[in-house]
């Protein structure tokens, strides 16, 4: 069971650091195998409505720290034991083992897919993903872009209400592009912080948007994407900040 929290420095796998939108996002993964060999994973995210915290629906606009915002597990075995954890911290228990049960569900029918593709030719899947990028973004003028927008605050308290900036600029060269985020304020104590796998995330739909949403939405259609998204900003929060409702808009 792969779960968000979000401490843990570099080689840490707790969420939402490494991945995942909230506390509320709760991810499982399950391995497929055919005849004893690993083909791959699949995975799937569920929203929870609850997770504990200080408030119910565990986004609470007044958490300043990501521990006021609810249950954090880091990627472990998902055994009864840490199902209880889970059904126990919240305040709709029953709904939380039917989201589980579902997801567990989900992931019986994605291993059964999955297995019915194994020895695809995966790798040219994917490399077709980066030719399709590389050719809409060769198809855009080569240019550079920039652009600048503010949160307005970052919460209910009075020292939260300052504006925080974001800043990206865009680099167009031949059928690379690069969205830099230098220039961005840094992570703030409340719950608009974004962690860098959101800030990607949100990169990829523009590109996909501003392009061809016919390009396969694998990791090939990104290699010709980079993402410069300065650590410890609000586009790419470190430990301990909430990181609430406003990273999934």
């Amino acid at each position: 069971m792969r779960r968000p929290g979000a401490a843990g420095g570099p080689g840490g796998a707790q969420r939402p650091l490494r991945g995942g939108t909230h506390l509320n996002d709760v991810t499982l993964v399950a391995p497929c195998f055919t005849g004893g060999e690993l083909v791959g994973w699949v995975a799937n995210r569920a929203h929870h409505a609850d997770l504990g915290g200080m408030a119910p629906g565990s986004m609470p606009p007044a958490a300043e720290e990501v521990f006021q915002e609810g249950l954090r597990v880091p990627p472990v075995l998902f055994a009864p034991e840490v199902e209880a954890v889970v059904v126990a911290s919240s305040r709709t228990p029953g709904e939380r083992r039917g989201d589980l049960d579902a997801q567990r569900g989900a992931n019986v029918l994605g291993v059964d897919r999955l297995a019915t593709l194994a020895g695809a030719p995966f790798d040219e899947v994917v490399a077709y993903g980066e030719r399709r990028m590389r050719a809409a973004l060769a198809s855009i003028p080569d240019g550079r872009w920039c652009f600048e927008d503010v949160l307005d605050s970052a919460g209910p308290a009075p020292e939260q209400h300052t504006p925080t900036r974001i800043v990206v600029t865009l680099t167009v060269e031949g059928d690379v592009a690069t969205f830099d985020f230098g220039g961005t304020d840094a992570q703030r104590p409340g719950n608009v912080n974004a962690v860098e796998a959101v800030t990607v995330s949100a990169v990829a739909f523009a590109v996909r948007s501003a392009t061809d949403p016919t390009i396969p939405a694998n990791g090939g259609a990104m290699r010709p994407v980079r993402v410069v998204a300065p650590p410890g900003t609000v586009v790419a929060a470190l430990p301990r900040r909430p990181s609430g409702p406003a990273t999934s808009r």
